[in-house]
């Protein structure tokens, strides 16, 4: 089977690189919207909660996906071993990977004399695996709320600022004050909108592209015990059928075998038949002719009858 969590590695690499390059190049717009006319920490601390939730959701996704591509190496080789139809398969795999564990389960199962029910176990391994991407699904769904929340308290603040301004209080120095909160507000706004956006829509992504990567592994490990390791050791009414009537159809083929070998026999005991009449036919003729020479040593030696 193909690595599809290493592809999908290399494509986070390839865009982040490309993400970095982006923010490199307009390092000096990107400045101007998150540090100038702050007057309030509030940009800073959402903009680096957004941030700090991202990382450690991409993180998560990351050491997930490293960790599926060596469960996608060992189901490819724990396949060769049984198309190879090796003894035991599963000491080819380490012992810690899904596949191992899958076939020892079973084995185990049948050993005990236990029907091996396989929908109980994909969703076994479903609900176990689930638990492991919990977190990557809670940083998708809070990132883009966190960005709303700061893009909400960032619309207060510029509000309170033009309520100052529409009041009038302060004189000309309170006035400039109160724009200055108002564009901070604004600003912020923007920062932290536009963090959680992008964010969201990179770590989306391959969030997505991680739910295929386990669904496609999850396919490939039911696929492997359907069509492989089933056979093996599963037995239930079904597949007693199954064998009862590959045993019939087996001996309808012995069968029409001997009939058809039990003709050749009456065929070739009919040919020797012909042939034992043909050579008696010829000794026929060789006999009378070994009288005459009888009778003629007979005479020229002047035997007797009897002698």
């Amino acid at each position: 089977m193909n690595n599809h969590s290493l592809s999908v590695l290399m494509r986070m690499t390839t865009l982040g690189g490309g993400a970095i390059l982006l923010i490199i190049l307009n390092n000096d717009f990107l400045a101007q919207v998150y540090f100038s006319d702050q007057i309030t920490n509030t940009g800073a601390v959402f903009n680096t909660a957004i941030l700090l939730l991202f990382l450690l959701g991409l993180a998560k996704l990351v050491r997930l996906l490293l960790s599926y591509a060596f469960e996608e190496r060992q189901v490819a080789r724990f396949l060769k071993a049984m198309e190879a139809e090796a003894e035991s398969p599963e000491l080819k795999v380490s012992d810690k990977s899904i596949i191992a564990r899958r076939y020892k389960m079973i084995r185990m199962l049948d050993s005990r004399g236990v029907t091996v029910n396989h929908s109980a176990l994909a969703a076994t391994l479903v609900a176990d695996e689930s638990t492991r991407s919990s977190f990557p699904r809670f940083i998708n769904n809070s990132m883009i709320l966190l960005g709303v929340f700061g893009t909400i308290v960032s619309l207060s603040i510029a509000l309170v600022g033009a309520s100052d301004l529409l009041g009038g209080s302060g004189g000309s120095t309170g006035n400039m004050d109160n724009m200055g909160t108002v564009i901070h507000g604004m600003s912020t706004a923007l920062s932290t909108t536009m963090t959680a956006i992008l964010c969201y829509l990179f770590y989306g992504y391959f969030f997505l592209k991680f739910n295929d990567v386990q669904t496609r592994l999850f396919s490939s490990i039911e696929q492997l015990t359907t069509l492989h390791i089933l056979p093996r050791y599963s037995r239930s009414g079904d597949t007693l059928v199954d064998d009862i009537a590959g045993l019939v159809s087996s001996l309808e083929k012995t069968a029409f075998l001997m009939q058809n070998m039990q003709g050749e026999m009456l065929s070739a005991t009919r040919e020797l038949r012909s042939v034992i009449e043909t050579v008696q036919q010829q000794t026929l003729p060789l006999t009378d002719d070994i009288k005459v020479i009888k009778q003629i040593l007979r005479e020229g030696f002047r035997l007797g009858g009897d002698e």
